[in-house]
């Protein structure tokens, strides 16, 4: 069920459009093309690890943090991020019944 701009919550929503694009580079990297909703956590997780907090607000930065991220769907995010594999020819399915054909009748 979509609830923010066909995404399940707006934590869900934000997240992509954020992160989008490193999602989208990070699955052509994947080796099946298929990026996991666990990855999707990882890319941002790393990302939040290169700022720099201010060392009184470091405890409440992380409570908020935390808790923005579990409520995004990662695995729904994910679902958007699949690289379709390589087309095959056009004709090679083609070629493939001609060939059975081709045994059936004897012919080789």
């Amino acid at each position: 069920m979509s609830d923010y701009n066909g995404w399940k919550n707006w934590e869900t929503w934000v997240t992509n459009l954020h992160f989008g694009e490193a999602f989208d580079d990070e699955t052509q990297y994947m080796e099946d093309g298929k990026m996991t909703g666990e990855r999707c956590r990882e890319v941002v997780e790393n990302w939040i690890d290169t700022i720099e907090t201010p060392k009184h607000g470091l405890q409440f930065f992380g409570d908020v943090i935390g808790g923005f991220l579990g409520e995004v769907d990662w695995d729904e995010i994910a679902s958007h991020y699949v690289t379709e594999p390589d087309e095959p020819e056009a004709d090679a399915g083609l070629d493939a019944w001609r060939d059975k054909e081709h045994e059936t009748n004897g012919e080789a």
